[in-house]
């Protein structure tokens, strides 16, 4: 008999082990296995974003704007 694993399910499955007293190796350890699972049930599952549903990923910060470039004179434009 085959499972079928759902977006709920590994939603679910994120949020029993992020609320788990367990320390963040134990918690990686349960994420991998689980990963494991649902990668070969789903070749499009998201790994990165389970681990950081689980909280053991590291949660990439968006920036909303690009830092400004500094631009320099050419020297052939120093007169003074």
């Amino acid at each position: 008999m085959s499972a079928t694993w759902h977006r709920k399910t590994y939603t679910m499955v994120a949020r029993i082990i992020k609320s788990t007293g367990s320390t963040v190796t134990e918690r990686t350890v349960y994420a991998q296995k689980f990963r494991r699972i649902f990668k070969a049930d789903n070749p499009n599952f998201d790994s990165l974003r389970f681990f950081q549903a689980c909280g053991v990923g590291k949660v990439a910060k968006k920036r909303s704007f690009k830092k400004p470039v500094k631009r320099r004179k050419p020297k052939s434009w120093s007169f003074f």
